[in-house]
């Protein structure tokens, strides 16, 4: 009854109520719900106010402590509305008692927080009775019911909203850590906390500490490693190492699909090493929301990659190659080769000066 009484009211308001007026009550009367909800409000909230006025007035009469009297007139008089709303507007808008509840407790702590200082400063500073202290909350108070009820009651609730984003977070995690064990999730948080904390150590010092957390974080490590401050290794539990192995500044070393190096390789600053990638053919879902695919990267002895290259997925550097500055490398190189470019290619062999034809 209640429900075909607003669809008539508001189709009689979209008919016979002027533009101008319309656009006046826009953001409160937009939708047949949002009629629902201020007639609703309105009508519930006069006799709300009613009960909360006449309680208050008749507690304090018998000298119950006004704070005290305050709340036990928010709760009747909110409890009244809850009543009538469960009767009037829940079966309207299918809401359930719960979802409800919990708004109504949510809208009832905040008018009581507010209205508590605003009675106590009329009270104290004005020297005003606590009643008209009452009167000068609703100004106040009803508005926040009325938002309250708006923001809340038509949507999934505040709960409901925060389930909602937790469970657009998750489900994008689940796609990204699909068949990532729990220990190589505690292993990456670990990795990266410790790399954190000592990544910037200086001098020597920082060399000594550097080699012995990699001793126990990379698969293999066959000797002492020069890795410079702030260089970033991440899956280091995929990556072996060599002897005399040397990385400078702001590189960053991906070995998700695992990376192995030889000896005596040497890394220059800036260089981005990384054995996965993300396809990309289609447009659902996402590219960022893909799981990345494993490419193994191998590294033989004697290689040389200079500051600033990009070494892709699946590529084998081959004994004595030497990586320009910069370049990108897109596919396995030769022995004692020299290669510069994006994509790289061979300008010379280390045994000849003489570029390649």
């Amino acid at each position: 009854m209640y429900g075909k009484f607003i669809s008539v009211a508001y189709a009689a308001y979209e008919k016979f109520v002027p533009d101008q007026v319309r656009k006046l009550f826009s953001p409160f009367v937009h939708s047949r719900d949002s009629l629902a909800l201020f007639v609703n409000y309105i009508l519930i909230g006069i006799t709300g106010e009613a009960i909360l006025f006449v309680l208050f007035w008749a507690l304090l009469g018998f000298g119950v402590n006004r704070v005290l009297a305050l709340g036990i007139s928010y709760t009747v008089a909110v409890s009244a509305q809850f009543v009538l709303n469960k009767y009037c507007n829940f079966r309207a808008f299918d809401r359930t008692v719960v979802q409800q509840a919990r708004t109504y407790v949510v809208i009832t702590a905040i008018v009581y927080a507010v209205s508590i200082p605003i009675i106590e400063i009329t009270v104290r500073f004005l020297h005003l009775g606590a009643m008209v202290g009452l009167l000068f909350t609703v100004p106040i108070c009803l508005p926040i019911g009325y938002l309250g009820n708006r923001y809340l009651t038509f949507g999934p609730g505040i709960l409901g909203r925060i389930r909602e984003r937790f469970n657009h977070m998750f489900s994008f995690l689940r796609g990204k850590l699909h068949g990532m064990s729990f220990g190589s999730l505690i292993f990456l948080e670990f990795e990266g906390f410790t790399q954190w904390l000592i990544g910037n150590l200086p001098g020597a010092v920082g060399f000594t500490v550097r080699y012995i957390l990699y001793k126990l974080m990379f698969r293999g490590l066959k000797g002492f490693c020069w890795v410079q401050p702030r260089v970033t290794f991440v899956h280091s539990n995929r990556l072996n190492v060599g002897k005399n192995f040397g990385c400078n500044s702001g590189s960053y070393i991906n070995a998700i699909g695992g990376v192995s190096f030889g000896d005596y390789v040497l890394i220059g600053s800036n260089v981005t090493i990384s054995s996965g990638t993300h396809p990309i053919d289609g447009e659902l879902p996402p590219v960022f929301a893909r799981r990345a695919i494993p490419s193994p990267i191998c590294v033989e002895d004697d290689v040389w990659i200079g500051a600033g290259a990009v070494i892709l997925p699946g590529v084998t550097l081959r004994k004595g190659s030497v990586i320009g500055a910069n370049a990108v490398v897109t596919h396995d190189t030769e022995e004692y080769s020299v290669n510069i470019g994006a994509p790289a290619r061979k300008i010379r062999s280390r045994h000849s000066s003489q570029p390649s034809a």
